[in-house]
């Protein structure tokens, strides 16, 4: 019995070690960053007998742009006035007259900025009151505690739209929008010496964007294209692109042709299909790409009167990059992951500011970095600031800022390592060495327990 003693207590240090093991895994690291088992259904139910028409598209063809033979819509500065009223206001208001080539030159290199869907069709007052309605369809008093602390800044829902608000709509011009049509993003206008126009969106790369456009004649159905018209921006930290983006991103450059890119032609990257969703008004929703850099994004109109030929219009989506969370380093910019980032907005009712509720706009409220340390936001209009904690790291506390035209924030955030604690000592890393100063010691224990049965 005293020879099976030793190999009993061996039994219970392997088990000891997983035990604590898992217990500072729980004590550290969030629920939100713990996996979870995933139950998917059965494949019959996932996959359609019958392939959905949005998936016969051929997505990856390259094709010369030029080549689909498109009319172009008018998008001079005349129709853009013509079509949005505060944008003919302004040039009114500066002494713009556009017919004029002369005052034409005064707005080159200016950007003029238009503002989203809701601002355009609907005033303050009648925003805030689509926005603040209870369920009875009154309207809820901006004293009261239910009422809506963003009534009178997030997008109206096309849904929520009159005929009479859509019948407002301009024409042929797509407007942008994120969050479920929560969250609009304004457009800025940059002339050319000839009155041209240039209609140019800010997104974050890989997050969902709604594309709105109302035909100036019924359609038969409205696609959308998307290409590339400046190369992908450089990286500094290769390191931190992953294998898949690397890959796709040499596809991409290697399969430009070279008698295209010399005539400065873009080429088609992909193709989407809005989708008629209200009284002739049209919507795709779909993701902004992945890498950034500037794309086109054209919008074609087939009409139902076969006599009109196909049109275009064209916006120009500036993708940028989401931010990310590091530590300074003497070789460079170590990205921190498990980084929670929380974002605080100055709720006027309360005059306080508090955790900006981000799920009653799809989003998730503090978010963890992962192995980039990437992290975003796209917001309404308001005041916020950025929170960010992780172990090992001082806290960061970002100055107040004021969302107005741009809806996204992705500032990098650099973290200061705490005082006592070096910067390489992450939470796994704290787990680790916890977990082989038990084993040593444990192991030590046993040595002597053994020496002295010996004895």
């Amino acid at each position: 019995q005293i020879a099976q003693i030793p190999q009993g207590i061996a039994e219970q240090v392997v088990q000891i070690p997983q035990q604590i093991a898992e217990q500072i895994t729980n004590i550290f690291v969030p629920q939100s960053q713990q996996q979870t088992q995933i139950s998917y259904p059965p494949i019959e139910e996932s996959v359609p007998a019958e392939t959905p028409k949005a998936f016969t598209w051929d997505i990856m063809t390259v094709t010369p742009v030029s080549e689909l033979g498109l009319v172009p819509i008018v998008s001079d500065i005349a129709a853009f006035a013509d079509k949005l009223p505060q944008l003919g206001e302004t040039l009114e208001n500066l002494a713009i007259n556009i017919e004029e080539k002369g005052d034409l030159q005064k707005l080159s290199g200016v950007e003029l900025h238009i503002p989203g869907l809701t601002k355009t069709l609907l005033t303050e007052e009648e925003i805030f009151a689509i926005n603040n309605v209870d369920a009875k369809g009154n309207i809820i008093l901006p004293s009261d505690v239910s009422a809506n602390p963003f009534a009178s800044v997030q997008g109206v829902p096309l849904a929520d739209m009159t005929s009479e608000i859509i019948a407002k709509m301009p024409n042929d011009i797509v407007f942008a929008r994120t969050a479920g049509g929560l969250i609009d993003i304004a457009s800025s206008l940059s002339v050319a010496p000839s009155g041209e126009v240039e209609q140019k969106i800010k997104v974050l790369a890989g997050k969902p964007l709604d594309l709105v456009i109302k035909p100036d004649q019924p359609a038969e159905r409205v696609l959308g294209l998307i290409t590339l018209t400046k190369p992908l921006a450089s990286i500094n930290e290769s390191r931190h692109i992953s294998f898949l983006g690397k890959m796709m991103s040499a596809a991409l450059l290697t399969s430009l042709d070279k008698k295209s890119a010399e005539k400065g032609e873009a080429l088609l990257l992909e193709k989407f299909e809005y989708e008629e969703i209200k009284e002739g008004v049209f919507k795709a929703n779909i993701i902004a790409p992945a890498q950034e850099g500037e794309y086109n994004i054209v919008t074609v109109i087939d009409y139902k009167d076969e006599d009109l030929p196909p049109k275009e219009t064209e916006v120009t989506a500036v993708v940028e990059p989401e931010g990310y969370v590091y530590t300074q380093l003497a070789k460079g910019r170590l990205r921190i992951e498990g980084a929670k980032v929380s974002i605080y907005w100055h709720n006027a009712i309360s005059g306080k500011y508090e955790i900006w509720p981000a799920e009653k706009f799809m989003q998730k409220n503090p978010v963890y970095t992962d192995e980039t340390g990437k992290y975003s936001f796209l917001l309404p209009q308001g005041s916020y600031y950025v929170k960010a904690q992780a172990f090992g790291y001082k806290d960061y506390d970002g100055a107040i800022f004021t969302v107005d035209e741009n809806v996204s924030v992705h500032e990098n955030i650099e973290l200061k390592p705490s005082s006592w604690i070096p910067a390489w000592l992450t939470l796994q890393m704290a787990a680790v060495i916890l977990l082989a100063v038990v084993i040593i010691l444990l192991a030590v224990l046993i040595i002597f327990f053994i020496k002295g049965r010996k004895q």
